[in-house]
C-alpha cells in the first residue's frame, strides 16, 4: 500500500504542469480577442463620426479628419498607423452625395508567433448621404 501512495505523490504537480500552458493560452487569447474587439468598436465609432461630420459639413474635410483623430485617440490610436480613405475623395461634397469613410488597421496579435499571423487587418466603413 505504501508503494502505491509513493508513486502518486507527484501526479498533481505533473497534471498542473501539463494544464498550465493551455490555461494561460486560453486566458491570454481571451485578452487578445477582447482588445481586438475594443479596437474594432472604436474604429467603427470613428468611421461613423467622420461620415456624420462630412454629411452635415460637406465643405469641411479637415474637420472630418479631426473627428476621426479624436475618436481614434479615445482608444489610443492615431490615423498615422492606419489607412483612412473617403469615397469619393473630393475637397467638397454636394447634397445627396453618398460618402463612405473607411479605416483599415493592422492589429498586432499577441500570439502572432504561435499562430503564424503577426497581424490581423481590422476594416470598418460607414456610408452616409450628404444633407
Amino acid at each position: 500500500m505504501q508503494h502505491i501512495r509513493r508513486s502518486e505523490r507527484g501526479a498533481s504537480l505533473i497534471e498542473f504542469a501539463l494544464i498550465l500552458p493551455i490555461f494561460l493560452m486560453l486566458v491570454l487569447g481571451m485578452f487578445d480577442i477582447g482588445q481586438g474587439f475594443n479596437t474594432y468598436m472604436g474604429m467603427l465609432n470613428a468611421t461613423r463620426e467622420g461620415a456624420l461630420w462630412i454629411s452635415r459639413n460637406p465643405d469641411d474635410v479637415a474637420g472630418m479628419d479631426d473627428r476621426l483623430n479624436y475618436e481614434l485617440g479615445q482608444i489610443g490610436l492615431t490615423a498615422g498607423v492606419m489607412t483612412v480613405s473617403r469615397t469619393p475623395n473630393k475637397t467638397s461634397y454636394d447634397a445627396d452625395d453618398l460618402i463612405t469613410v473607411e479605416l483599415a488597421y493592422p492589429y498586432p496579435l499577441l500570439f502572432g508567433a504561435v499562430t503564424g499571423l503577426p497581424t490581423l487587418t481590422l476594416h470598418t466603413e460607414h456610408t452616409m448621404r450628404v444633407q
